[in-house]
């Protein structure tokens, strides 16, 4: 039986979506022997991607899958060369793009040559959509890598297309695949232009779905990113720091973004910056001496973005191995909370496993309070190691904090 009309749909079977699929090809799906073993070989192969989140896989390979019974050349599957090099949407099943590969030692070749540069999944997906879509792979891309990637787009396609087909047996991966050889075949006889248009076509129709599949990153980096962002687009902060065994407050920091303000409050010391003036106020509590100084030297990485909120300057900066998830709340909840976590390990030391809790306002992703937990490596559980507390005052109220500190630059240098 011919189950190609009826493949599109393997995936919205997949994940139960009836209702995507229209009741005849669902009736089909459901008592054909030959549907059932590829949709459970495909279930099996999706299963072993844990390292990816599912829809992330499914899409991949329906991508994949788009191209039976197509004309795939060499510009086909460039886009994919660098998704199937990645950790986490490498492939282990035959398809249109892997019998491609087979086929082909020039697209062999290009694959091997991206394995080389030994990229992170980051940038290979930067080079997917420079394939895809002639995007630009950006300043941080390195440099020797970039002259590589751009090298295999120029090359031309080789001599080889393929053309893979389900076949009528019932193994999960019977692929039934034909390679065509368009450039020698003009030798001895014009080829087709039906031909060319469809190759043509089908290209056309993959890269564009390639291009809006890596465009749509994943939930969690998605979420992380739009942490940063709400950050960044917030005008005033007051961020208040407390450890569980004191009472009171052991930090709190006060920021406006549109007056240029900045006053860090603690027991030991008390700092005003006023950054338009270009000056910067600090009083030691203990003996009461303040001192005026011009803005000369970095401002500590608690009074920027994101202001100790968070591990890392810029979500682009967060390391391997850091994971970034959503805990299971009600829907109708006002805050959603998430996890980032990660190890710091230290030569001779145990590796301290890390992560912070943030308690986020769902509609405007601002975090409303960020809880500090360490455990160390022969430890059972995590501890609690501080709570900051964050609100967002209006401009009056950042003002009044400014003048009951005392330091405001009109003071003079010394007092």
């Amino acid at each position: 039986m011919d189950c190609q009309h009826y493949q599109d749909y393997y995936y919205s079977y997949i994940e139960a979506d009836d209702a995507a699929i229209p009741p005849e090809c669902l009736e089909h799906i459901r008592s054909c022997p030959t549907c059932r073993a590829q949709i459970e070989h495909l279930e099996r192969s999706l299963s072993a991607r844990a390292d990816a989140p599912p829809s992330a896989s499914y899409d991949h390979l329906a991508l994949h899958f788009k191209l039976l019974g197509q004309h795939v050349d060499c510009t086909t599957i460039k886009p994919f060369l660098p998704c199937l090099a990645t950790t986490s949407l490498a492939v282990h099943l035959r398809t249109p793009v892997t019998a491609h590969l087979e086929a082909c030692s020039a697209c062999r070749a290009d694959y091997h040559k991206l394995l080389s540069l030994k990229l992170t999944d980051a940038q290979l997906l930067n080079a997917a959509r420079f394939f895809a879509a002639d995007e630009p792979l950006g300043e941080g891309f390195p440099h020797d890598a970039g002259q590589v990637v751009s090298a295999i787009q120029q090359r031309p396609d080789a001599d080889i297309v393929t053309v893979a087909e389900w076949s009528d047996s019932a193994a999960p991966d019977a692929l039934h695949v034909r390679t065509l050889h368009p450039t020698a075949a003009r030798t001895t006889h014009a080829w087709p232009r039906a031909f060319k248009a469809a190759a043509g076509l089908a290209a056309a129709v993959i890269l564009v779905a390639v291009l809006l599949f890596f465009q749509t990153p994943p939930a969690g980096a998605l979420d992380l990113r739009q942490f940063y962002d709400a950050l960044a687009a917030a005008q005033n902060l007051s961020i208040q720091t407390t450890v569980p065994e004191e009472s009171d407050p052991i930090q709190h920091i006060w920021i406006s973004q549109t007056r240029g303000l900045r006053l860090f409050e603690s027991e030991e010391k008390t700092v005003f910056y006023d950054l338009n003036a270009s000056q910067v106020v600090e009083r030691n509590n203990t003996t009461r001496m303040t001192e005026i100084k011009p803005v000369t030297t970095a401002t500590p990485d608690d009074l920027q973005l994101p202001w100790g909120l968070l591990p890392y300057r810029d979500v682009t900066q967060i390391a391997e191995g850091f994971q970034w998830e959503r805990l299971d709340m009600p829907h109708d909840a006002s805050t959603v909370v998430y996890v980032l976590s990660w190890t710091d390990t230290v030569i001779g030391r145990q590796p301290l496993h890390k992560k912070r809790v943030g308690h986020l306002d769902r509609t405007t992703h601002l975090p409303e309070k960020i809880e500090w937990y360490e455990r160390f490596e022969k430890e059972a559980s995590y501890r609690l190691v501080m709570t900051m507390t964050v609100a967002y005052p209006q401009d009056e109220v950042i003002l009044e904090a400014v003048r009951q500190s005392g330091l405001e630059t009109s003071y003079g240098p010394q007092r």
